[in-house]
């Protein structure tokens, strides 16, 4: 087991959950997998029935470190309960003296060698104004394989670059070598982010709803997108999103260490009740649709993706 990175050392953690027995069982993995993380974790997750997610939490025998708390007053829609967690947050960053900042939804549990590898490519990442991102998976019904929630259509290379490290973390499938690239669809519901890099996103105009460029897209949109919000915050020339994830630039494949977890598996079972798949994958058509992408095809040349665009960065020793 490697030692806990400093960026590491004190975790604070914000899960929104809109009160539904039925979502219970994903909460209870999302707060399992944070039980888990052998560091210092202050865990808020944020409810409009606070009182009895207290009771829950109490008789699945969580630690002292998880705290139901009360979201926003008068909330029309669940999707506001994602606004909620800025302010915690900022409370968080400007009183904890934490290293690391989470947000998870109700449904994604992380688990700490996901957590290590992030910590190990932000610090290559985050001096260069960049910051390492993830994708969000679920188990497709038709083979049992995971396959990207939120790809619509085939994604195409963007941007990528290539980091050299002398010191890295011995954590499975990452080496002294690791190339990222930039997701055309770089949402996944959640984010990390380290002490620096929240104070740069509480500073910047999307902390807030009323302020937000993606508060015009109305609570559902805009809720969505606030999770994101954080990888556009700056990102260097010629790099549409500041979010990277981890790839394989031999075969183009991303690698499956930024993977998070979709507990809940709506959207691939939703589009396998739709069009009625059991055994097969979703035709090409149907390439606009969530869930219609596995991991390990998202750049193949199967897909007839072009990389001739596919701008890399010269080696950078650190």
């Amino acid at each position: 087991m490697p030692s806990v990175p400093d960026v590491l050392a004190k975790v604070f953690v914000c899960v929104p959950f809109f009160w539904n027995v039925h979502k219970l069982p994903t909460l209870r993995s999302v707060t399992e997998a944070i039980d888990g993380w052998p560091t210092e974790v202050a865990v808020r997750i944020i409810s409009n029935k606070p009182e009895r997610l207290a009771g829950t939490l109490e008789s699945w025998n969580t630690s002292p470190s998880f705290e139901a708390v009360v979201g926003p007053a008068n909330h029309t829609h669940p999707f506001e309960l994602t606004w909620a967690h800025r302010n915690y947050m900022l409370d968080a960053l400007q009183t904890g003296g934490y290293t690391a900042f989470v947000y998870l939804e109700d449904d994604i549990p992380m688990h700490w060698h996901t957590l290590l590898s992030w910590a190990h490519d932000n610090e290559a990442l985050e001096p260069r104004g960049l910051q390492r991102q993830f994708y969000r998976t679920e188990i497709a019904p038709w083979n049992g394989r995971p396959y990207m929630t939120d790809a619509r259509g085939y994604t195409s290379l963007d941007k990528a670059m290539s980091v050299s490290r002398t010191v890295h973390l011995e954590t499975p499938t990452i080496s002294g070598h690791t190339d990222f690239v930039v997701l055309s669809d770089p949402y996944s519901a959640m984010y990390v982010a380290s002490a620096a890099v929240m104070h740069k996103f509480a500073a910047s105009p999307q902390w807030t709803d009323r302020n937000s460029p993606w508060s015009s897209w109305g609570a559902e949109a805009g809720g969505e997108m606030a999770a994101n919000a954080i990888i556009f915050l700056d990102p260097p020339l010629g790099f549409w999103s500041a979010g990277l994830v981890p790839y394989d630039a031999a075969s183009k494949t991303i690698l499956p260490i930024a993977a998070v977890e979709h507990a809940s598996n709506r959207l691939c079972a939703e589009l396998a009740l739709k069009h009625g798949f059991h055994d097969h994958a979703p035709d090409a058509s149907l390439g606009l649709y969530f869930c219609a992408v596995e991991p390990h095809l998202l750049f193949s040349e199967s897909h007839n993706l072009t990389h001739a665009g596919l701008a890399r960065s010269a080696a950078v020793q650190l």
